[in-house]
């Protein structure tokens, strides 16, 4: 029998997003769109969620407000929303220190499941992930942007970055890495270059579904905040 979508997202202990980036010839911007896929223990990848940046408002790039809707990727109803993440424009404290931006989490019927919360300091980043209700909250801690804009100015794009997962307790969980995976026009509908990144989660504990979706969240979070630039139409320096 086969395990349905549901269950393979909630046994899964490691799986990749993939990134690419379009420029939306109708609003000059850059549009991010993910392909989420489950990494079975034979190694076998099962595709399981598409998530679209359905808005684009206010500033441009890792600044910019956005709603990313999820759905089954092998869906193409616009109305099978499974979730939503949904942030507002929020400025730090300063450069470098302070509380930066928040994601909001919501559900398909729009009730809200959590929230992932940027913490910014001269030398890491942490993204606290706060679930509603009685669910354990978790953190990731990786470089700060001060540090990362520094490593792309030296290797551009070959940096691979390591973030670590940690539950509530402070015990680290597993680990978020991210790569860039190069310039790509396959999945570009208008056939321009498209800028692509992959993020692999690898958890060294089961997690719940609810869990892994917020987490999921403060991965989108981290792609906005920290490997994006603060430049519009321009695909190919959208990402360090």
């Amino acid at each position: 029998m086969t395990a349905s979508r549901t269950e393979v997202w909630e046994e899964c202990t490691k799986f990749i997003i993939n990134q690419v980036a379009d420029e939306d010839e109708h609003l000059g911007e850059v549009k991010n769109t993910y392909f989420v896929s489950a990494v079975l223990e034979n190694n076998k990848k099962i595709l399981l969620f598409r998530l679209d940046e359905d808005e684009i408002k206010g500033m441009g790039g890792a600044w910019r407000s956005f709603n990313i809707t999820v759905r089954y990727a092998t869906s193409n109803d616009e109305n099978s929303v499974l979730v939503t993440f949904n942030r507002k424009f929020k400025p730090t404290n300063g450069c470098c220190c302070g509380s930066g931006s928040a994601v909001t989490v919501y559900n398909s019927s729009e009730k809200e499941m959590g929230e992932v919360q940027q913490q910014l300091s001269m030398m890491n980043s942490t993204y606290r992930i706060k679930p509603n209700g009685d669910v354990d909250e978790m953190k990731i801690e990786g470089r700060s942007a001060c540090w990362l804009k520094c490593l792309a100015c030296l290797y551009r794009y070959d940096t691979y970055e390591i973030f670590k997962i940690k539950d509530n307790k402070g015990n680290c969980i597993g680990e978020m890495g991210r790569e860039f995976t190069g310039h790509d026009t396959s999945t570009s509908e208008t056939n321009q270059t498209a800028d692509s990144d992959r993020f692999t989660v690898t958890l060294n504990k089961k997690i719940s579904a609810y869990q892994k979706t917020l987490l999921l969240g403060a991965v989108i979070c981290i792609d906005f905040d920290l490997f994006e630039d603060n430049v519009k139409s321009k695909v190919d320096t959208d990402h360090i």
